[in-house]
C-alpha cells in the first residue's frame, strides 16, 4: 500500500481511500472481490491512477501557492483549472453573482443548471449531509463568488468537502 486517506466517518462506518501499487498481472476486479469478501468491507470504487498520487493536503497548498504566484488577472482561470486536480473532479466552475465566470474540465453541466443549482442551494453549505454526492461547492464571500466542482464516477466525501471549503477560504482572498 502506498497511501491511505480517511474520507468520512460516522454512522458506524468509515470510508477509506487506499492507493496501492499493483503489478500488471493483478486483475483489479479480482482484487476488489477479495477485499469485499472481508466481513464488513465494501468496495465503492476502483480506478487507475497515473504516476504517483500526491498527498491531498499538499495538493491544496500547491494550488493556493500557484494561484498566489500568478498575476491577479490570471488567478480565477488558474484556480478553476487547478480545482479539477485538487478535488479530483471531472469539472469545476467559478460563479460570481448570476454569471459563470470560468468553466474547466470535461462535461460540466449547462451554465443555466449550475447557476440555478447554486442559487437554489443558498440554504446548504456544500459540505453538509444533505448535499448531493456528485457536486461540491463553497462560497467566497469577499470575492462575491462561488467555486463548484463535480464528478460522475463517485461521490464527494466529508473530508473532500472540508478540503474544498478550506481551499475556498484561501482563494477568497487571492481572487478578490
Amino acid at each position: 500500500m502506498t497511501a491511505i486517506d480517511i474520507l468520512e466517518r460516522g454512522g458506524g462506518r468509515v470510508v477509506d481511500q487506499l492507493v496501492v501499487s499493483l503489478p500488471q498481472s493483478v486483475d483489479e476486479l479480482l482484487l476488489a472481490r477479495e477485499v469485499a469478501s472481508v466481513d464488513g468491507v465494501a468496495v465503492e470504487h476502483i480506478r487507475a491512477v497515473r504516476g504517483r498520487p500526491d498527498d491531498p493536503a499538499t495538493t491544496l497548498l500547491d494550488v493556493a501557492a500557484a494561484v498566489a504566484e500568478v498575476e491577479a488577472s490570471e488567478r480565477i482561470a488558474l484556480a478553476c483549472r487547478r480545482l479539477v486536480e485538487a478535488l479530483d473532479a471531472d469539472w469545476s466552475v467559478i460563479v460570481a453573482g448570476d454569471e459563470l465566470v470560468h468553466c474547466c474540465g470535461a462535461e460540466a453541466p449547462e451554465p443555466a443548471w449550475i447557476l440555478a443549482f447554486l442559487s437554489g442551494s443558498d440554504h446548504l453549505d456544500g459540505a453538509g449531509d444533505r448535499s448531493p454526492g456528485d457536486v461540491v461547492w463553497a462560497r467566497l464571500p469577499h470575492a462575491g463568488a462561488t467555486i463548484a466542482a463535480g464528478r460522475a464516477a463517485r461521490p464527494f466525501h466529508e473530508r473532500e468537502r472540508a478540503r474544498a471549503t478550506t481551499l475556498a477560504r484561501v482563494l477568497d482572498h487571492l481572487v478578490t
